[in-house]
């Protein structure tokens, strides 16, 4: 964390956190500016350094706010007043082809989260964000199939492990998406997910 970046007024956070973000997702983080991000932003440059000493504590600090949104998303994409087959559906569809908000630009967020995960290993707080975004997700999967197997929708499987294979299984379909950019594998993964997970899952 910078010196001074818990100082930070709330709407400046929010607008500096923005402006990052969308510098980021046009010009990618090694080719990444201050000079990019103050482009983007309503203040002025000189602010953007007292708040953050380094690229480095923006992008952690961005990161961090970049998860916060997207949990926030999928908590509201993934109705908790569904049956739990509704829930694990919706979680499904957001996570391969993103929510209905059309603000919010899911194939962005991603290449740009792929990015940050590619530093993981060497960054403890980018690692700390990841790890905390994956038990997140993990969590709530896993809520879920304990919901369905008590409701007697799902059968009674290793809910953590599904819960992880799920996770993972929607993340590398997403990986080959941004990498190929080839439509196909939201089709296939998701025949995959139908054909293979899910008709073994549910119980009619």
């Amino acid at each position: 964390m910078g010196q001074n970046e818990t100082e930070i007024p709330e709407a400046t956070y929010e607008m500096l956190m923005s402006a990052t973000y969308r510098a980021l997702c046009e010009h990618g983080y090694d080719d990444l500016t201050m000079r990019d991000i103050a482009a983007e932003f309503d203040k002025s440059r000189p602010l953007i350094h007292y708040h953050y000493e380094s690229k480095e504590d923006l992008l952690g600090a961005v990161f961090e706010w970049m998860v916060d949104r997207y949990e926030a998303v999928m908590l509201e994409e993934v109705d908790q007043d569904g049956s739990p087959r509704e829930m694990l559906e919706a979680f499904i569809d957001v996570a391969l082809e993103g929510p209905a908000d059309p603000e919010f630009d899911h194939w962005a967020f991603f290449t740009a989260l792929l990015e940050f995960r590619s530093r993981a290993h060497r960054n403890e707080r980018i690692r700390r964000a990841v790890v905390e975004s994956y038990t997140y997700t993990i969590d709530l999967i896993r809520e879920i199939l304990e919901t369905g197997i008590e409701a007697g929708e799902f059968r009674e499987v290793d809910v953590d492990a599904t819960a992880h294979f799920l996770f993972l299984a929607t993340d590398a379909i997403r990986i080959r998406y941004i990498i190929n950019d080839a439509e196909t594998a939201l089709l296939q993964g998701r025949t995959a997910l139908d054909e293979l997970v899910l008709a073994s899952l549910y119980s009619d």
